[in-house]
């Protein structure tokens, strides 16, 4: 069955449609049609024997007609005729014919009276597109004869057609009038009037500042050029001066795309004056002269939150790098957010927003733009204290160093600090072992991030010290300088302290014992290493307070000197280990009488002191 794809009766541009074979049944009466009934192909043979057939035509699997059924049937010529092309003027025909031997093949293209062309080849056993075109026909019949001395195949005819009429009919104008809808104070300060700049990539264009638009009559701040399509497709609208020779006053918008749709109106939205880049911005809608503009549509808006962990009392958020102008630093002031709204945007309600509007506490803050007008901000206290430079991060919340999508994926508030058991603090069932918990904020240290690791019940009286719970610590092998920059190993358990001041510690805890004598560097000790030398471990006073279960396991204790500001990752090395306390210890420097003060600690400074007696 040959297939022809419908199309426009009145196609402005010439078609090009091609039939083929669908499916393998003999056609009724002789005739060939398409799927929708719509064309009607006769065959009519002058010369050959039996019906077409329907195969899978040579080696290929084309699918065809086949034309005689053995090199002993010949065919001299076959016509295809149809009468769906009378109201157009074909210009040309494919035909995708196999002869089943070498011969030579002629095919013929006629409309009505008119010969559009002729083709001939030789060929054998192979597939041949033979074309005939070079007169445009005139409408009525479509005529299609193949003549050759054999069998064939033919896989599909493809014809190429246009309307009838006028040939060359007048081109539909290009012109199309622009207009500008400029309300905005600041841009028409000293009676500013609108230009545009216009021009074609690659191609002519005016010269800049461009060309003033017109006021349009009855209107207020409506302005319109006519700019032909054919010629220009972008255009800027430019600040100039209204009269005399034309001068760019320093505002503009954007490059524009001139729309092809029926959108014809750009309005300018920005309220406040933006000189120089990135321009101001608008919005294209269809304006018909007349009548009322449609009103621009509205920027979609975004947002980002800050709360307020660190309590500051100026919050500003300074902002650049999208299509609005960025803020002169420190940027601008937030809005305080409130649960139910009163005097600021409200935040949807989620399990963290508080009635009072905090989340875990702390004050929320927002601040809303046009999407895409940031990429980048710096949250700060009116300059001071800061953020680092961070990606503007739609509808989050940033919290305490880090942003949230949602208000519910802000973790819960970290856990108030273990009370010191006099100057010691212990292992409790209650001590929070979550990575990044806080263990104990004093004025001397800061204890935290724990990872992974799990609170034991292990009742142990080390140096006097009764204990009844323990962390387990432990690592998968010592750090490396190129190791992780967290400074602990993947998938260890080490504890991170920070010393807030110069601080002596001893830590309380039981370990493996290699032998009787146990030391600190026998693989099986607990290690303290400064986070700004990790290949280095600390050396201190190590003391074998009881070995206990068989000589299986020992109570230790390990004092050592810790300096103020200083980070160390407390850890295990090939075992693990059970930390049972830290004891707090201002630290004194260590000294010798020899006549003179020696410091030992080059973290303490000591000025004019002498000997007494």
């Amino acid at each position: 069955m040959l297939t022809l794809f419908s199309v426009s009766m009145f196609a402005a541009e010439p078609v090009t449609v091609k039939s083929t074979f669908t499916k393998a049944t003999k056609p009724e009466n002789n005739q060939v049609t398409d799927l929708e009934g719509k064309v009607t192909w006769d065959i009519a043979t002058t010369v050959g024997q039996g019906e077409p057939t329907y195969v899978t035509g040579q080696s290929n699997s084309v699918e065809a007609i086949k034309f005689g059924s053995s090199k002993s049937v010949y065919f001299s010529k076959v016509e295809f005729s149809t009468d769906y092309f009378k109201d157009y003027n074909v210009t040309s025909v494919n035909f995708y014919v196999a002869n089943n031997g070498k011969k030579t093949g002629t095919l013929t293209v006629k409309q009505g009276s008119v010969t559009i062309g002729t083709s001939s080849a030789e060929f054998g056993n192979a597939w041949t597109e033979m074309t005939a075109t070079g007169t445009k026909g005139e409408g009525g019949s479509l005529t299609v004869t193949y003549e050759v001395e054999q069998a064939f195949y033919l896989s599909y005819i493809e014809v190429t057609y246009e309307a009838a009429g006028d040939p060359d009919p007048e081109p539909e104008s290009t012109v199309k009038t622009i207009y500008c809808k400029c309300e905005q104070d600041w841009w028409k300060k000293d009676g500013a009037a609108v230009a545009v700049h216009y021009w074609k990539d690659g191609g002519e264009g005016t010269t800049w500042p461009g060309v003033r638009m017109t006021a349009v009559d009855g209107e207020t701040d409506l302005w319109k050029i006519d700019v032909d399509l054919a010629k220009y497709e972008k255009i800027i609208f430019v600040r100039v001066n209204a009269s005399g020779d034309i001068a760019d006053w320093g505002a503009k918008s954007g490059d524009q795309t001139i729309p092809t749709d029926d959108k014809n109106l750009f309005t300018i939205t920005s309220t406040s004056a933006v000189w120089g880049d990135p321009g101001v911005e608008g919005t294209w809608s269809k304006y018909d002269a007349g009548s009322t503009p449609e009103p621009p549509t509205p920027a979609e808006k975004d947002s980002i939150f800050f709360v307020n962990v660190p309590g500051w009392d100026n919050l500003r958020v300074h902002l650049w790098g999208g299509t609005a102008a960025g803020t002169t630093w420190p940027g601008v002031e937030m809005t305080k957010v409130s649960s139910d709204g009163e005097g600021a945007p409200a935040v949807a309600r989620g399990a963290k927003l508080s009635d009072d509007g905090k989340i875990n506490g702390y004050d929320v803050y927002k601040y809303v733009a046009d999407k895409g007008a940031y990429k980048n901000c710096i949250f700060s206290n009116n300059g001071a204290d800061q953020t680092d430079d961070l990606d503007w991060t739609s509808g989050s919340y940033f919290y305490d160093g880090a942003w949230y999508a949602t208000e519910d994926a802000i973790p819960e508030p970290i856990p108030a600090a273990v009370p010191l058991e006099g100057n010691i603090w212990k292992v409790t069932a209650e001590t929070p072992v979550r990575a990044g918990s806080h263990f104990v904020d004093e004025d001397l240290l800061k204890i935290d991030g724990v990872y992974e690791t799990t609170i034991k019940a292990n009742t142990r009286t080390i140096a006097g010290e009764d204990f009844t719970h323990a962390i387990q610590v432990r690592t998968d092998g010592y750090p490396s300088a190129d190791n992780l920059v967290g400074k602990e190993k993947s998938g260890s358990t080490s504890l991170v302290i920070t010393a807030k001041e110069n601080v002596d510690v001893t830590f309380y805890y039981n370990r493996q014992v290699v032998d009787e004598g146990g030391t600190e560097n026998d693989n099986k000790d607990l290690i303290v290493f400064d986070q700004a030398d990790i290949t280095t471990k600390l050396t201190g006073t190590f003391t074998i307070d009881a070995i206990l279960e068989g000589n299986s396991y020992l109570n230790a204790t390990k004092q050592l000197a810790l300096k103020k500001g200083h980070v160390y990752t407390v850890t295990a090395s090939g075992t693990t280990l059970q930390l049972h306390g830290i004891k707090l210890e201002d630290h004194v420097p260590a000294m010798q009488i020899a006549g003179a003060w020696d410091v030992k600690d080059e973290a303490w400074v000591v000025n004019n002191m002498t000997l007494a007696g």
